[in-house]
């Protein structure tokens, strides 16, 4: 729902949460086991000034007045079925049909991309909605960066400081 998307700020709250239950949607709101949540799984989704812009325009195309974000042409919310299924079909037409590909790759493929990106594993966890970060380290343990040599410059800077600099910037 828009009122979940803070634009100028950057943000996107993630307060709830639908899924498909023989075929209904069901959406469930609020913190803790009582919503079928953990109380990590509600969290603030920070988004880049390109996804802010693509959202903004998406929102000016929208029928005036609508509340969801992703909606029908009728206004209402995709159900998470078609937007399962629209996504599968996505993928084929891309090729991608292989790989088993789904939308819920899409989280796997942030939070790896994140990591790979030295995200520090700790951040990564709070914006996965992960309720410790042992999870995440049991999940992408395989995608963490390993560079032995931080090892080396961390006792370095640790006993003696940070390394001079040389006139002009380098080292």
């Amino acid at each position: 729902m828009w009122r979940y998307v803070d634009l100028d700020a950057g943000v996107i709250r993630v307060r709830r949460s639908t899924t498909a239950v023989r075929g209904r949607a069901v959406t469930t709101e609020g913190k803790g086991k009582a919503a079928g949540k953990t109380h990590a799984a509600h969290r603030d989704v920070p988004i880049g000034p390109s996804t802010v812009a693509l959202l903004r325009a998406h929102k000016i195309a929208q029928a005036p007045g609508a509340t969801h974000v992703f909606t029908e042409i009728d206004g209402e919310a995709v159900h998470p079925d078609r937007i399962s299924k629209r996504f599968t079909a996505a993928a084929k037409r891309a090729g991608l049909h292989k790989t088993g590909l789904g939308v819920h790759s899409l989280g796997h493929y942030a939070i790896t991309s994140w990591l790979r990106s030295g995200v520090p594993v700790a951040t990564v966890a709070k914006i996965a909605g992960h309720e410790d970060i042992s999870i995440t380290l049991r999940l992408y343990a395989h995608v963490v960066r390993e560079d032995d040599s931080l090892i080396a410059a961390a006792m370095e800077a640790s006993l003696y400081g940070p390394a001079p600099v040389a006139a002009g910037g380098a080292v």
